[in-house]
């Protein structure tokens, strides 16, 4: 097992003043890592994440439990992307409690899943993620996948 260490940090200096913070945050039991750059399709949604076997197989499929850390990076210059977690409440057929964020050209979104038993509106915890899937808008754009799993 090892620790993944995870700095985030922000700077700007606004009329001459400097702003800016540093936050490190030590992530122990990774035994997984998988880093690589995957093509999104315009306006389908692409399966990044299946944590259910019933869920189609993306770029990975984990056990539920086993998440630790995931970034995705838009590195589109013009087009967003969108990630959608959905989950698997075992009633009726999953995705449930959908819910969908923007990744703007550029930027990122981070997941500590160690300490996150939220997500936008609805709860999540690590035992009922059903799958994360992700699509774009405007055009194809390429994401920089990041993810660290027990």
């Amino acid at each position: 097992m090892a620790d993944l260490s995870v700095t985030v940090s922000d700077t700007i200096t606004v009329s001459g003043r400097k702003f800016g913070a540093e936050r490190t945050h030590t992530i122990s039991g990774v035994n997984n890592v998988v880093h690589g750059f995957v093509d999104i399709p315009n306006a389908s949604y692409f399966n990044l994440l299946a944590f259910d076997s019933s869920a189609s197989q993306g770029f990975q499929e984990l056990t539920n439990g086993s998440l630790k850390y995931l970034r995705i990076t838009n590195t589109d210059g013009t087009h967003p992307i969108f990630v959608s977690w959905g989950t698997n409440t075992g009633a009726g057929s999953p995705p449930h409690d959908l819910t969908n964020q923007e990744i703007p050209a550029g930027c990122s979104f981070v997941l500590f899943a160690d300490d996150n038993d939220t997500a936008s509106s609805f709860t999540v915890t690590q035992n009922n993620l059903y799958r994360i899937a992700l699509r774009a808008t405007g055009g194809t754009a390429v994401a920089d996948i990041f993810l660290a799993s027990a």
